[in-house]
């Protein structure tokens, strides 16, 4: 009991203000304590003979709860619950989980159904789909994923990457990039990916190295990325009164729009700054030379004559971005102006992602934020998603990026957090890139499936969802395999013959699988074609369950030996994969076949008077009647397994109508082979009646049945002491 206490304060200082529902428990009873403790504050100040200043306490839940020695459980009456007084006087269902918590849980059933308690009835509310606010339609949708399978090969069904490979991955990124169904953020998206990856790129007679090649390209992805940006801007600055001819040209020099520039300037007689300008890129010196001069005007005190965006104009083209960064309001120009204006074409790449990173680490310049966020204020600290762009422009620069799993966050590019769409096609190209093979796999590759997936699925996309599924890596479960029958089983009751060769051909399905899924509907709906489905996906197991707990009773109660002697000839050759044949097929079919065997017996001694055939007939009864003897050993010990005990009553009740019916058959033929022997006393009994009570006592039949035979038995023992006493 010290122990427990010591638990209770334990938890006390751990969790001072803990749940309620923790001890509101439904199965619980209530324990009042004998005595009401002192609160903490009085007890401190008895124990250090210090005045404590009054202070209004708030009441520790825990002092009301005591631990059951029993049950260690914690106990709180109703009356004394800190809860009700949240509950409201009129019982409405403000929290329907508050309301009810000591009876009844929110809680979900199936096919979506959320139930919700109230006092006096039980409503629900069934969750039909799942919208997202994905702009991309679903036609859109499915002509991606046509294009997808198209371009894919069959690997393996035994390939643990998954079933399918994208092996034409440039068709596929060229058909993604030339898409005009796709938003502006999906498209600056892929055709960045095909600028840093693809082959879809504009011939040139000029030749250049590889590595050149894609740096024009990035140029003008970049230019093509800004220039809209640009445009909104100079529209913004002519309708403001203070604009002047170099706010334009700033923001063409932001964008570089070198002839744009230089004609603003020059159409605004502004001709050395147009002259400079278009020397920018004319010689490597040319920027340290303007430095130089930039040096020379501080130094003469030239510059605080300047105004001020000229001073931001000189400094952007001879290098000097740091008091740049300030009128950028988009990282895709602050990085750019690294790339153009304070590096050389040839500087390394991985020297200007680390300066411009650096530039946004100190908050100098716009941090890579997705476009949703671009007007939200924060801490780039307390950002963990960044514009898909910019990771993209890491993976290609940096020759070691360790984040290559966050690229596929469906936050990069999207507010929805369950569009997974952009994310899987983009994921599934550059995993097929070989320019990126050794980039390790990543730990949410299954997330990222299942939830493309549950997606596609609740657009109403259920096929595509199985192709998606089937990419699921499978290196040490059969995780993919039983996601993707999971998903074909929720839809098989709803599929068309169109769906069903979709399935088989296109994506490979094996129809066992299909057949497998029906089953399982079948199933939940109690429908007896559930048995032959069963049979022809190869559960022979479950199909034999289905016969031992529901087929195989009601033919045996009902007389119908013939269909269940048809049920149980389709298991031969698989009895071997059957745990539970024993008890259930080999029953029936050792009862079908004494009981068939039996009544032809009787049926040719009855109807034919050859002596021959009563011989026969006779050998035959003996051999019958002993496995018949034998049938009922074995149900008498399979009374006292447990798998008889915690079996249906349907079941157990077979057993006792086939118990009766061999007691029936071993009565018949012991009369007809007494008959035969010419026997009428005890002494010459073929059966003894020790025999039929050993047998009697643990087959499980009624007692009613059980003390009727042994009255017929008793009797027939009377009449043979008695025959014989009369006899002498």
């Amino acid at each position: 009991m010290i122990q427990q206490q010591d638990a209770l304060q334990q938890s006390r200082q751990d969790y001072p203000m803990q749940p309620t529902s923790m001890f509101n428990s439904s199965s619980s009873k209530v324990v009042v304590p004998a005595q009401k403790k002192m609160s903490p504050a009085s007890t401190m100040a008895k124990s250090n003979e210090q005045v404590v200043p009054s202070v209004k306490l708030i009441e520790d839940p825990f002092a009301r709860a005591k631990i059951d020695s029993k049950t260690l459980d914690l106990y709180v009456a109703n009356k004394d619950s800190v809860t009700k007084a949240l509950v409201p006087a009129s019982h409405q269902m403000v929290d329907a989980s508050l309301n009810m918590r000591r009876s009844f849980r929110v809680g979900w059933g199936p096919n979506g159904q959320l139930a919700l308690p109230h006092k006096t009835s039980l409503k629900t509310l069934i969750v039909q789909k799942k919208l997202t606010k994905s702009s991309v339609s679903s036609n859109s949708i499915v002509e991606h994923l046509k294009s997808h399978l198209t371009n894919s090969s069959v690997s393996s069904k035994d390939n643990r990457a998954g079933w399918f490979t994208l092996s034409h991955v440039q068709d596929q990124l060229a058909a993604q990039t030339h898409n005009k169904d796709i938003s502006d953020v999906s498209g600056r998206i892929w055709r960045l990916v095909t600028a840093l990856w693809g082959t879809d790129m504009k011939p040139s007679t000029l030749q250049y190295s590889e590595e050149m090649k894609r740096r024009l390209n990035l140029n003008q992805w970049l230019k093509e990325v800004i220039a809209p940006i640009v445009e909104k801007e100079l529209k913004d600055s002519k309708k403001s009164p203070n604009a002047s001819h170099l706010d334009a040209i700033f923001s063409h020099l932001s964008g570089k729009q070198i002839s744009e520039s230089t004609s603003c300037a020059s159409n605004n007689k502004d001709h050395r700054l147009a002259v400079m300008m278009s020397q920018v890129w004319a010689a490597a010196h040319t920027k340290d030379l303007l430095r130089e001069q930039m040096t020379q005007w501080s130094e003469q005190g030239m510059l605080d004559t300047f105004e001020p965006k000229r001073v931001e104009i000189l400094n952007l083209i001879s290098g000097d971005i740091d008091h740049v960064y300030k009128n950028v309001n988009d990282w895709y120009r602050c990085f750019a102006i690294n790339f153009w204006y304070k590096y050389t074409f040839n500087s390394p790449l991985p020297d200007i992602i680390n300066s411009y990173e650096d530039s946004f680490q100190k908050s100098a310049s716009t941090a890579p934020v997705p476009h949703y966020m671009a007007n939200q204020r924060r801490s780039m600290s307390r950002n963990e998603y960044l514009d898909t762009c910019y990771l993209l422009l890491k993976l290609f620069g940096l020759s070691r990026f360790d984040r290559f799993d966050t690229i596929f966050y469906p936050e990069n590019t999207t507010p929805d957090i369950l569009d997974y769409s952009l994310s899987w096609n983009l994921f599934t190209v550059l995993q097929a890139l070989p320019q990126l093979n050794k980039q390790p796999d990543i730990s949410n590759q299954p997330l990222l499936h299942c939830s493309f997936a549950s997606q596609l699925e609740h657009i109403g996309l259920w096929q595509w969802a199985v192709y998606v599924l089937s990419h699921i890596p499978d290196r040490h479960c059969f995780l993919r395999e039983e996601a993707m029958k999971s998903l074909i089983s929720r839809h098989v009751h709803t599929m068309k013959t169109n769906d069903r060769v979709f399935l088989t051909n296109s994506l490979l399905i094996p129809a066992v699988w299909i057949d497998e899924c029906l089953s399982w509907s079948l199933g939940y709906e109690h429908q007896s074609d559930q048995f032959a489905y069963l049979m022809k996906s190869g559960q022979y197991s479950a199909a034999h369950d289905l016969v031992l707990e529901d087929f195989g009773p009601n033919y045996i109660i009902t007389s119908q030996h013939n269909n269940l002697r048809d049920l149980l000839r389709r298991f031969q050759g698989h009895i071997d994969t059957i745990a539970t044949w024993k008890v259930g097929g080999a029953i029936f079919q050792d009862y079908l076949h004494i009981s068939m065997q039996i009544r032809e017996c009787l049926e040719e001694i009855s109807t034919i008077s050859n002596q021959t055939v009563h011989q026969n007939n006779k050998e035959k009864l003996r051999e019958l009647t002993m496995r018949a003897t034998s049938l009922c050993s074995e149900i008498s010990h399979l009374t006292t397994t447990n798998y008889v005990k915690n079996a249906s009553k349907l079941y157990k009740v077979a057993l006792s109508e086939i118990s009766r019916g061999l007691m029936a058959y071993l009565k018949s033929a012991y009369e007809l082979l007494s008959e035969f022997e010419g026997q009428t006393n005890s002494n010459n009994n073929m059966f003894p009646a020790s025999e039929i009570t050993s047998l009697l006592k643990p087959l499980p039949i009624t007692d009613d049945y059980r003390v009727g035979q042994l009255d017929f038995v008793a009797k027939q023992c009377q009449d043979s002491i008695l025959n014989a006493v009369y006899s002498q």
